[in-house]
């Protein structure tokens, strides 16, 4: 039948073949009109000519069953040679089989079915068929398939004819007739006839259908690579490599993991689901050698599983519930291992060595962008690290200030390295510390503003051991290591820490520590870099330490010149100690100082001391005096460097000194103690307190002595100036009392004229006299001078005041330190702390007339 018209041309031929054993909901909504067609004729020809659709239908009338003995052996070979030419020109292998199995039943009167063998079907791009070996398939079927032999059973009614050319078995024809007619020899000739033409066809047809699948492989193959060829960026050439094996190749899910260097799990860069391409992944945390992927990993063989549910690693995934079949190929480079490709499908068997030859090709080509991806970022990385490395040689060449040095390389390292945390220490062996100076981020402003520091001889922490060994350490997973010590604001910020020595010689001059709050991102490469940028960073800590050592020293002789011009100007003696220790102060590292003077010179063999607190700041005056006077321990603080004459350096370990116990500091705290040395006497100390421990040494000692000398000088000339003012003073007052003695006969005009006259000696603020009244044992105020006494103060007892039976029996000065106890009096105006209260007797002849009470106010 012949059908033309003029319409729009149409080509049956091009309609894919439905898959009629599939379940409804999976079967194609169109093709069933052509599929029914090709069923019932023999033959559809479809031709395009002027204009004209043609489409001619073949339908050949059932010929009678053939007798080879009817044919001659050329009309034979001719009919063959048809049938073979018919089969080439079928669309698929399941076209081709059921076109020969009808043959066969026309020809023989019989039923007909041919069995295709694993591994040549199912063809790529056809649909699935039942294989070989099968268990469904009839016995005879099996049987012969397993010996690769003609099997005939059932009385030859049964037979069963394997599929063979050039040693390969396509498959098994298997013929049936179910009337008892038993197939002739001739019949049997006939059939391995007819099997040898399908052989051939088949064979042909294979060939062309795999050389146009592999030629339409090639091209997406190299569509895929020509994308990824010049893409660098690696996560870039992960998220388009899998998007484009998942879309070209209609898989169901594609991704791609990489191994990284110094991990034991997989790094995962990308995956494709329904060509939408992700960086998210489908599987946490895959270990090298769990799973599938991660037994690929560890092996770098490939695992093909055809069926997911017969496979015992396979880890089903909520996100990806259709996987039925999987294959995953390593991505190797010269034997080196570098990732792995994981394809899934949502079809059971989907994956036949045709198509794995495709992903095997398509894995090397990965393999080899993903080595040059990396070689580039390598060669990116170190680029970036040879400029940064430059930048900072630049700082360490024009840079002498250390803190601005020390923050420049912080920041470029921060900034250039990415590193989120850089932090750099100094060591000071003197002091037996490791003390930060410089860091990124908030933690390392509170370090600074807490002036952290490490115990150099601390067993725990990463950093004191770098500072006592001079070896870096490296560790990519803090918890695994013993020595790394948490912060206590942030204990789960670092995961991954890098410290490195800065070296001078065979001394450690610092560290520079380097930490990340992710995990496994140092290596041994980044090692090297910064070990290398370290010798360059600890050469220019110790230029600028030198440099800043040097301004140092300038600016503390400059002071010194200050303080010697303070001892020739004319200051009171506690201003000039308070500006001595203002300049103190600015010179070295104190949160309080003070100077105490012994009211007498003393020596090594005195035994009490009357030590008094002359001037102080960073601290009350009051708390420190307490300190002093309430614990035997504080004051002893105070009396070794009066014992020993040479400065004292306190360890944390040794007993609080005053300024400590009124700072309030820490046991730790540091502090210093210098004699006041006038000769070879000891007139005082001058203190000094940090609340950091170790901040004093050798040379703070040297500056401190130098100052203590200058306050001894300026003690010593105030002494004398107001010793020499004194006397002369005194000789004035003395020579009026004489000629008030020469002209006032009255008693008690006397004594008014002494006691207005000793109020202009210095300091003296109050006095009185009070004269004996033998008979009585008692004593009568009889003038005084500053305050106003009540009546019944007036007079005074032996029998009830000590201090007065105690004058009397010694003839010596009493000093009072309470008078309303000493002596009954309210009235007189007296501070412990600043005054002096003193009761000297009156004598003539041996014989106590009576008591002058004097209150004097010490001016320092």
């Amino acid at each position: 039948i012949i059908l033309e018209d003029q319409g729009k041309s149409f080509d049956p031929s091009c309609v894919p073949i439905p898959d009629v054993t599939a379940d409804l909901d999976d079967r194609l909504d169109h093709g069933l009109g052509i599929y029914m067609m090709c069923q019932l004729l023999d033959d559809i020809h479809f031709e395009f000519l002027d204009g004209t659709n043609r489409l001619t239908l073949l339908k050949k009338k059932t010929a009678e069953p053939l007798s080879v003995s009817k044919l001659e052996p050329l009309q034979l070979w001719k009919h063959f040679l048809n049938l073979g030419e018919e089969l080439i020109k079928q669309p698929n292998a399941l076209v081709l089989c059921k076109k020969f199995s009808q043959k066969v039943e026309q020809e023989l009167a019989c039923t007909a079915e041919i069995w295709l063998a694993k591994p040549y079907y199912p063809l790529p791009g056809e649909p699935e068929v039942e294989t070989l070996p099968n268990d469904d398939a009839p016995k005879i079927v099996q049987q012969s398939f397993a010996e690769n032999k003609f099997i005939a059973a059932l009385s030859d009614c049964e037979l069963a004819l394997p599929i063979i050319t050039q040693n390969n078995t396509l498959g098994v024809l298997y013929t049936k007739r179910i009337d008892d007619h038993s197939f002739s020899d001739q019949e049997k000739q006939l059939l391995e006839a007819l099997v040898a033409t399908v052989a051939v066809s088949m064979q042909v047809n294979r060939q062309v259908v795999l050389k146009n699948w592999r030629y339409d492989q090639i091209s997406l193959v190299r569509s895929v690579s020509s994308q990824i060829a010049n893409v660098l960026d690696l996560d870039e050439l992960c998220k388009r490599v899998t998007n484009l094996i998942q879309c070209s190749f209609n898989y169901y899910h594609v991704s791609l993991y990489t191994i990284e260097e110094g991990l034991n799990t997989l790094r995962f860069r990308a995956s494709s689901l329904n060509c939408s391409p992700s960086a998210e992944p489908s599987l946490y945390n895959i270990k090298i050698g769990e799973g599938l992927i991660g037994t690929v990993a560890l092996t770098g063989k490939e695992i093909i599983a055809n069926d997911v549910t017969n496979e015992p690693r396979f880890k089903e995934l909520s996100d990806l519930p259709e996987t039925k079949s999987e294959a995953v190929i390593p991505l190797l480079v010269e034997n080196r291992i570098l990732g792995v490709l994981d394809v899934q499908s949502d079809n059971i068997g989907a994956f036949h060595e045709t198509d794995l030859l495709v992903v095997r090709t398509l894995a090397d080509n990965i393999a080899l962008a993903t080595e040059g991806a990396r070689i580039y970022e390598k060669l990116e990385e170190r680029a970036k690290q040879m400029s940064a490395v430059a930048e900072i040689n630049y700082a360490l060449s024009s840079i002498l200030d250390l803190e601005k040095l020390l923050k420049e390389i912080v920041n470029v390292i921060h900034d250039r390295f990415s590193i989120p945390l850089v932090h750099i220490y100094t060591v000071h062996s003197g002091r037996q510390k490791v003390i930060f100076q410089a860091g990124s981020g908030k933690r390392a402003r509170n370090l600074k503003i807490n002036s952290f520091a490490f115990d150099l001889e601390s067993p725990i922490g990463i950093i004191p051991h770098v500072a006592r060994t001079g070896q870096s350490m490296l560790v990519n997973d803090v918890t695994k290591e013993p020595l790394f010590r948490p912060t206590r604001n942030a204990p789960n910020e670092t995961k991954a820490e890098m410290t490195i020595p800065l070296k001078f010689g065979d001394t450690v001059l610092g560290v520079l520590d380097l930490q990340s709050n992710e995990p496994n991102v140092f290596n041994d490469g980044q090692l090297d870099l910064f070990e290398g940028l370290a010798s360059g960073i600890a050469l220019s800590i110790r230029n600028a330490t030198l440099f800043r050592t040097e301004i140092w020293r300038r600016d503390v002789a400059e002071t010194f010149k200050d303080v010697a011009g303070m001892l020739s100007s004319n200051l009171a003696l506690d201003e000039l100690l308070e500006r001595i220790l203002n300049q103190l102060e600015n010179t070295l590292p104190c949160d309080a100082s003070a100077i105490w003077l012994l009211d007498d010179h003393v020596n090594e063999t005195d035994q009490l001391r009357n030590i008094r607190l002359a001037a102080v700041r960073g601290t009350h005056r009051k708390k420190v005096i307490a300190a002093r006077e309430e614990s035997a321990a504080v004051s002893k603080f105070l009396d070794l460097p009066i014992i020993q004459k040479i400065p004292i350096i306190r360890k944390p370990t040794d007993p609080y000194g005053p300024l400590g116990v009124a700072g309030g500091f820490q046991s730790d705290y540091s502090s210093i103690a210098v004699p006041l040395l006038s000769g070879e006497d000891v007139i005082g100390v001058l203190t000094l307190a940090h609340h950091v421990t170790g901040r004093y040494g050798s040379e703070a000692s040297l500056i401190s002595s130098t100052f203590a000398s200058y306050a001894a000088v300026a003690i010593e000339n105030a002494s004398l100036y107001a010793n020499a003012q004194a006397d002369a003073w005194s000789s004035t007052v003395l020579l009026q009392v004489a000629e008030a003695m020469q002209s006032i006969t009255n008693l008690e005009e006397l004594l008014s004229t002494m006691v207005r006259l000793t109020p202009l000696l210095v300091g003296i603020n109050q006095c009185a006299i009070f004269l004996r009244n033998q008979s009585e044992s008692s004593y009568h105020l009889e003038s005084w001078y500053g305050f106003t006494p009540d009546d019944d103060e007036k007079s005074l007892r032996e029998d009830q005041f000590l201090s007065i039976l105690k004058m009397r029996l010694t003839h010596e000065p009493v000093f009072i330190t309470d008078p309303v106890s000493e002596l009954g009096i309210t009235t007189l105006s007296y501070d412990p702390e600043t005054g002096t209260l003193v009761l000297i007797p009156m004598l003539s002849h041996g014989e106590i007339l009576g008591g002058f009470l004097v209150s004097h106010n010490s001016s320092g």
